[in-house]
């Protein structure tokens, strides 16, 4: 396995989410050919406070320094979209339904 992928996601595998459950579909499938590291609440952590749950998780993780052997980095919410590393590839995906005409 030639490509280290970090993926973050705060609610990573998690039934509250339907994120959470396509980034561990995604995961689950490509475990095999791909090197991944995976940043959620569960290594990440957060302050378990409605209106802070979001900004603590990002600001911990922004902390956190990304692995060097990192090649792409892939969040699944556009609040984390500070974590964006330059001399990375940066992928964001957003989840959820287009409410546009």
């Amino acid at each position: 396995m030639d490509i280290n992928v970090l993926l973050v996601n705060s609610t990573f595998g998690r039934l509250v989410s339907g994120s959470g459950q396509h980034v561990y579909m995604l995961w689950k499938h490509l475990k095999d050919k791909v090197n991944f590291e995976v940043w959620n609440v569960e290594n990440i952590g957060y302050i378990n406070i409605p209106k802070l749950k979001s900004i603590t998780f990002y600001l911990r993780a922004k902390s956190k320094e990304i692995p060097k052997d990192i090649d792409i980095i892939h969040i699944h919410n556009p609040k984390f979209a500070g974590l964006f590393r330059k001399g990375k590839k940066n992928i964001l995906t957003i989840h959820g339904e287009y409410g546009g005409n």
